[in-house]
């Protein structure tokens, strides 16, 4: 019954071109984003779950001092 439903939808055989076209075009972005990508910044994201919370960055450091009320300098 299925097949007889689906035999009779006009355009079902380009569904799979489709999704097969998709896919590539998705998966080649990925890796180009992934080659591009700058060793800096990879690094940086591989540090994230090791980092302890402080912040390194001055004008960061400037904005946690006021929101815990300290003064600035």
């Amino acid at each position: 019954m299925i097949r007889n439903v689906l035999e009779h939808i006009n355009g079902i055989g380009m569904l799979p071109i489709i999704g097969l076209i998709l896919f590539f075009s998705v998966f080649v972005g990925m890796t180009w984003w992934a080659v591009r990508l700058r060793p800096a910044y990879i690094n940086h994201m591989g540090n994230l779950p090791l980092d302890d919370g402080h912040i390194d960055h001055p004008v960061n450091a400037e904005a946690a001092r006021e929101d815990r009320g300290g003064t600035r300098s």
